[in-house]
C-alpha cells in the first residue's frame, strides 16, 4: 500500500523532498541512498524528487514517476535553524 499523502509542520521554514529508494538490504540501493543523502546535504535536489519549502506543506507520492523498481519513499528535510517537524503520512 502506498501513502496518499505526507504532510508536514514545523516551528520555522524547512526544505522538505521526497523521493522513491528501494530499502531492501542490496548494496547498490545503499549506495543510491548514500548518493542522495550527500547531494542533499550539498544543497543538490535530487533529480527525481519532490520539493516544498515553508512552515508547512504537502506532497502527493502519486505525482511522482511510479518505478516498480524503488517501491519505498525517502523523506529529506533541511533547516538553517533548529526547528521541530511534525510529519504525516497518510494512506
Amino acid at each position: 500500500m502506498s501513502p496518499t499523502s505526507v504532510e508536514f509542520e514545523s516551528t520555522g521554514s524547512v526544505e522538505v523532498y521526497l523521493t522513491q529508494v528501494s530499502l531492501t538490504g542490496n548494496m547498490k540501493h545503499k549506495n543510491y541512498i548514500e548518493k542522495l543523502r550527500k547531494e542533499f546535504e550539498s544543497g543538490q535536489v535530487p533529480k527525481t524528487a519532490l520539493s516544498l519549502s515553508g512552515r508547512s506543506g504537502r506532497f502527493d507520492p502519486a505525482s511522482l514517476p511510479r518505478n516498480i523498481n524503488l517501491p519505498n519513499y525517502l523523506l529529506l528535510m533541511r533547516s538553517t535553524i533548529d526547528v521541530t517537524v511534525e510529519v504525516v503520512i497518510r494512506y
